[in-house]
């Protein structure tokens, strides 16, 4: 009893601690800062609020390369005072410096003065590397020490960074989310910003600010005089000499001289940008204004002119002024990236996606429908099943879900809708550990066992392949998560929250509420039978002989294949969305039916290429459009699009509006690919060492052949093969080693997985959908799924074999055949649960998961196929064998009530 209560209060505390948690979340914001109340709460994402996602790509190999040419240029200035003649730097293709003495005898001298100048600079090749004019000078190619480049590398990206984040935070956005990403990009998501342009230009500007003076003596059409150069105007009207001016290449002033910045007007009204400067700032623009009376000051930004007055007398009070024609927006953020300082290196817009406010608030709609429905589906089927324990598993479901999400406020976790999907699939899913303990549960009470210890035995059994097959499945979500980004994280940080809440609440709190029902009933057991017996189906689908026909499935399965691969063929390939293959995506709504030719049409004054338009819904209001991304600046592209939309549809009641936006470069897109193939062969790999260490405990083995398998990547990769043939050519080396070594529980799931991924790929491409990143998401969900169906048969076969008398063993394909008939029951109820979550998904969560919901849709099915006509049945071609008998079998199994242990 003490020990019921201790668990009793643990949970209370629990639903307690995490209902206390979701507060500030349903809480009127006008109340969010009450004293006592948790700071926890749940963020929306962009695609269900609205708003700007960026990600950038810096270009940390420039700093390395301007770092360098800075210290070259102190090396010289120091040789020189040294007495030392150095002409140079000049930068050398592919990195490095070049500097060239006039004296080659002067090499040791100058060789001394640059290690004590800067030691971070070495020899590119160890030795002077040409010499010239017969010996009498030297040519020498200095270039970074490989620790010190890379130090610097990163002391780029982490200013960028921290510059950036000081723009946005002045630019006013509520939460929000700036963070670096590995190959030096930087992921910005600005919830509630529309303006994706503007966005871009702000966090993009570089905003290099110097003084120069203009050089009106120097004839454009003769040789330059030495340390000048042409610098364009900002603003180019004309073209030819007129569009250029010359200045002196050392800036007098830096933007480092700048202490503060901010818009303001001139006497005539338009909009420029005031500058103080430091003090010492100040005083050096004092003595240049000074000593320059007479002659013009270039105002120089990120390269181009933008103004260059004359400077009529010296300029005390450290105050001078930019001027342009300038907005007032823009001479805001012109400001706001001056205050904050320039970049340390050059970004580029390497994707950018963008949500209107209105298709935010319709995927939330839409997403809570989905989960609605779905809940009350699972509700509505578990009673059917199991009577009084039913209704306990929709209480423990509504447990899950409030721990779920206290899980999310807890960590600060952003909802997307993808995540959406995610709790819609925890629903179905999550009542899978109380059918798996409940089926173990009736099996018990059948062969005799009183309540107490049918309920002990149940909860017991079924623990193992509950813990075995929920586990996996966080495995493949962390993977997900590794290569994921944006909302795809956010479906699997909800994915393993969910998982992790339905454990507790279907092993802890559901085993609490039925030993304080048999205390209060006297040893009676909650009911375990409802109406829905399933009794004649589960028997006749018990006796349907698996094994015989899987090689039928086998060959069904390899023509789906053939006929897919034919289909995309004929059509170039795979259908990749933007996310993989790059390009511009554009989802737009009419108020009146349009039809795709008027769609297309629309877009050719930005002169783009491959315009596709796809219709969402029978009416023709809604259209997903895709074309190659245009020569057009990505700052600019949402602007442009929204004037090409409106210009082209500029007719009485007829209005148009650009819901979605998302632009990926073609080389991000390669690397998305590239990244998403790779979660899925590292999920199947990671699978394939923790099936075989767990059943056929072979942990040595696995792990070696985990590590054999990791280095021929690394060397498919190393030779240059694309990523697409060295996994495949890894997962076939892999089922072939499996297969060498015997590791038949291995084998059955890895061909079981990848049955799964062929099939269902294979259907997505006859039914024309596109592959992006929320299909390889749903791809990799399916992994965990079927892996979860495959995991507890492989737990009753295992039992099974442990029964066997070792006198009389019977063949494995029988005791296959007898552990799928078990199992029945509960493929059927956890399939069909999660299929009724998959559907009400895809019929009501809208367009932008529509390819997610169908995916699982169709995944669910191979899913429960793949386990029962290729993992199971895979068995008997391996595990045949005293070895794989007694590798799964070291105890004999015994149930309780029988002689030998509980």
């Amino acid at each position: 009893m003490r020990s019921l209560k201790y668990r009793l209060t643990l949970a209370c505390l629990a639903l307690v601690g995490a209902l206390w948690l979701l507060v500030p979340t349903f809480l009127p914001s006008s109340l969010a800062d009450l004293p006592g109340i948790p700071s926890t709460h749940i963020n929306l994402g962009l695609d269900l609020k609205g708003g700007v996602q960026l990600t950038l790509g810096v270009d940390t190999g420039q700093a390395v390369q301007s770092a360098l040419t800075s210290a070259g240029q102190q090396v010289r200035q120091r040789a020189l005072e040294a007495g030392i003649t150095v002409f140079g730097p000049h930068r050398m293709p592919g990195g490095g410096i070049s500097l060239t003495l006039a004296n080659a005898g002067q090499w040791e001298a100058f060789r001394k003065v640059a290690a004590n100048t800067a030691p971070q600079l070495v020899l590119a090749e160890g030795r002077p590397n040409a010499q010239l004019n017969g010996g009498k000078s030297v040519s020498v190619v200095l270039s970074f020490v490989p620790e010190f480049a890379r130090q610097t590398g990163e002391l780029a990206l982490n200013q960028v960074l921290k510059t950036i984040t000081g723009r946005i935070d002045q630019f006013g956005v509520a939460e929000p989310d700036i963070r670096k990403q590995s190959d030096d990009r930087i992921l910005i998501q600005l919830p509630g910003l529309t303006d994706a342009a503007r966005a871009a230009q702000l966090v993009g500007r570089t905003a290099q600010l110097s003084f120069h003076l203009v050089r009106d003596d120097a004839a454009r059409d003769r040789a330059l005089p030495p340390g000048t150069a042409f610098f364009p105007f900002a603003e180019v009207k004309h073209g030819g000499d007129e569009s250029r001016m010359i200045l002196d290449t050392l800036p007098l002033l830096r933007g480092e001289d700048v202490a503060d910045a901010r818009p303001t007007f001139d006497d005539k009204g338009r909009s420029m940008v005031s500058l103080t400067l430091t003090p010492s700032g100040a005083d050096r623009f004092e003595q240049v204004t000074g000593e320059h009376k007479g002659k013009r000051l270039a105002i120089v930004l990120d390269g181009a002119v933008r103004s260059a007055p004359v400077i009529q007398d010296r300029i005390a009070g450290g105050s001078a002024s930019i001027s342009g024609n300038f907005t007032a927006e823009e001479a805001q953020d012109l400001a706001i990236a001056l205050r904050s300082g320039s970049l340390a290196a050059p970004v580029h817009v390497l994707e950018e996606r963008s949500v209107g406010p209105a298709l935010g608030q319709a995927s939330i709609v839409s997403g809570l429908l989905a989960a609605l429905v779905g809940t009350v589906a699972v509700m509505v089927i578990m009673p059917l099943r199991y009577g009084g324990s039913g209704m306990l598993a929709n209480g423990m479901l509504f447990c899950t879900l409030a721990l779920l999400m206290a899980g999310m406020a807890a960590l600060g976790a952003t909802l997307t809708l993808p995540g959406i999907a995610g709790v819609v699939l925890t629903i179905g899913m999550a009542v899978d550990a109380n059918v798996l303990i409940y089926e173990r549960i009736r099996e018990e009470l059948e062969h005799g066992l009183a309540p107490v210890k049918a309920i002990a035995a149940g909860f017991e059994r079924a623990n193992l392949s509950i813990t075995d097959s929920n586990l996996t499945t966080v495995f493949v979500a962390a993977i997900l998560y590794q290569f994921g980004t944006g909302p795809v994280r956010g479906f699997a940080v909800t994915l393993i929250l969910g998982i992790i809440a339905s454990m507790f609440t279907a092993i802890f709190l559901c085993r609490i509420a039925m030993d304080i029902w048999m205390r209060k009933n006297g040893g009676a057991s909650l009911s375990i039978t409802g109406p829905m017996r399933l009794t004649r189906t589960t028997a006749a689908l018990s006796r349907f002989r698996f094994v015989h026909y899987a090689k039928h499935v086998a060959v069904a399965a390899a023509l789906l294949l053939l006929i897919a691969s034919a289909s995309a063929g004929m059509q170039g390939g795979l259908r990749y969305g933007v996310d993989f293959s790059g390009g511009v995506a554009a989802q737009v709504s009419f108020a009146q039916p349009v039809e795709d030719a008027q769609v297309k049409n629309a877009f050719a004054p930005l002169d783009v290429h491959d315009v596709s338009a796809q219709q969402y819904g029978e009416d023709g209001k809604v259209w997903l459009t895709r074309f190659a991304v245009p020569d057009i600046p990505p700052q600019e592209l949402n602007a442009k699009v929204r004037a090409a939309l409106n210009a082209a549809f500029d007719q009485d009641g007829q209005t148009v509006s650009l819901d979605r936006l998302e632009m990926v470069g073609p080389k991000a897109g390669d690397e998305l690919r590239a990244s998403a193939l790779e979660a899925i062969y590292y999920a199947l790999l990671l699978i394939t060492v923790y099936i075989s260490g767990r059943f056929e405990h072979r942990w040595g083995m696995a792990a070696l052949l985990a590590g054999s398998l990791t280095s021929a990547m690394a060397a498919l990769q190393w030779a240059g093969v694309p990523v697409e043939w060295r996994i495949a050519a890894a997962l076939a080396l892999a089922l072939f080693l499996c297969g060498k070594l015997r590791l038949a529980f291995a084998v059955g799931a890895m061909a079981s997985l990848l049955f799964d991924m062929i099939t269902t790929i294979s259907l997505l491409i006859l039914l024309g959908q596109e592959i992006d990143l929320n299909i390889v998401a749903a791809l990799l969900t399916i992994l965990g799924y079927s892996l979860n169906d495959t995991i507890v048969i492989y737990d009753r076969i295992r039992e099974n074999l442990r029964r066997e008398d070792a006198g009389a063993p019977r063949p494995l394909r029988v005791i296959v055949q007898e552990s799928l008939g078990e199992t029945m029951s509960r493929t059927l109820l956890t399939g069909g649960t999660t299929l009724a979550a998959a559907l009400a998904l895809y019929l009501l969560g809208g367009p932008v998961i529509h390819g997610f919901a169908l995916t699982m849709f169709i995944g669910v099915v191979m899913g429960t196929l793949s386990s029962l006509f290729v993992a199971a049945p895979l068995l008997p071609l391996f595990g045949s064998t005293p070895a794989f008998k007694a590798a799964v079998t070291p105890a004999r199994y015994e149930r309780p009530g029988e002689a030998g242990v509980v």
